[in-house]
């Protein structure tokens, strides 16, 4: 009983019931169904991969995060630049294309072939498809090519196959190389340009993401970052953000809307990683990340 009540006490069935009773109802026998998110994007997703089941249970995918991806697109200013890198099927870039001015670029990096086809495709679908671009490549700290990994489990998360780091090094010797994948740079593909904000999930090569943005980070053109970090403050990438002048805060869940703190008071309370937000403007974000609701989920 007391486990029912949990689940039913979410942010997204308190804030969008009908979800809930879409779960119970749920049945699908299809492989891949077409979902409407809250905010009127179709994704299709995989049934049984991570963020299909997120999207078809609850409605969206990592809740504090897109919420917190689709405050700060809105305070994006004209023309400006935001940058998916690890865009997966492209829930995060939904968040990105809708919730921004619709005079924003959002450019979405996916190295694996096929969902990069299931991203390009989802993109498609929006009628504000125009202001998103899709690029099979992976961000990396330099140009060419490498080894793209699938790790045991890869069929069940789409989101789990990387490029080689210290950080997943460990993960190498029970993976596979599924292909050779180009790589790119933020320096490169942006030079003398700024980006309002970046999602980084590359499943461990974040801190190679952004030691490819150096440049850009030297001329304070990247202003602010939302990431995923295994580990408890103060790793490597987050040592790397403050040292380029960023401030750093651990995203929490609250019924009623994020939380935010130093990361350093971050507690890791489960076994997934936590996400965290970089920023130059600590002031301006941290008084948009503290307002109540969800807009996600209106």
């Amino acid at each position: 009983m007391r486990t029912m009540f949990v689940r039913m006490n979410k942010a997204e069935y308190v804030f969008r019931p009908q979800q809930l009773f879409k779960r119970l109802m749920s049945g699908s026998k299809q492989q891949e169904e077409i979902c409407k998110l809250p905010w009127g994007h179709d994704l299709k997703v995989k049934v049984q991969d991570n963020i299909g089941k997120a999207v078809l249970n609850l409605g969206v995918y990592d809740l504090v995060v897109s919420e917190t991806l689709a405050r700060i697109a809105k305070l994006a200013p004209k023309d400006s630049i935001l940058v998916d890198a690890g865009a997966n099927i492209g829930h995060m870039s939904s968040i990105l294309n809708f919730f921004s001015p619709i005079t924003n670029k959002i450019f979405s990096y996916e190295p694996h072939p096929l969902v990069f086809k299931q991203l390009s495709e989802n993109i498609n679908y929006w009628s504000s498809k125009n202001k998103s671009i899709a690029i099979n490549k992976a961000l990396s700290e330099s140009k060419g090519q490498c080894d793209f990994y699938i790790p045991s489990g890869f069929d069940g998360n789409q989101g789990l196959g990387f490029i080689a780091s210290k950080t997943n090094e460990h993960l190498l010797s029970t993976s596979q190389v599924l292909a050779k994948v180009d790589m790119t740079t933020l320096d490169e593909e942006y030079a003398g340009k700024i980006i309002h904000l970046i999602k980084i999930d590359t499943e461990g090569s974040e801190l190679l993401v952004l030691k490819g943005g150096q440049k850009l980070m030297d001329q304070k053109k990247i202003h602010n970052i939302v990431f995923e970090d295994h580990e408890l403050y103060p790793t490597p990438l987050m040592t790397f953000l403050e040292n380029n002048g960023f401030t750093l805060f651990a995203l929490q869940r609250g019924l009623f809307g994020p939380k935010i703190a130093p990361a350093s008071e971050n507690i890791k309370e489960t076994w997934e990683p936590n996400s965290f937000l970089a920023t130059l403007y600590p002031n301006e974000i941290s008084s948009v990340m503290k307002r109540k609701g969800w807009i996600v989920l209106s």
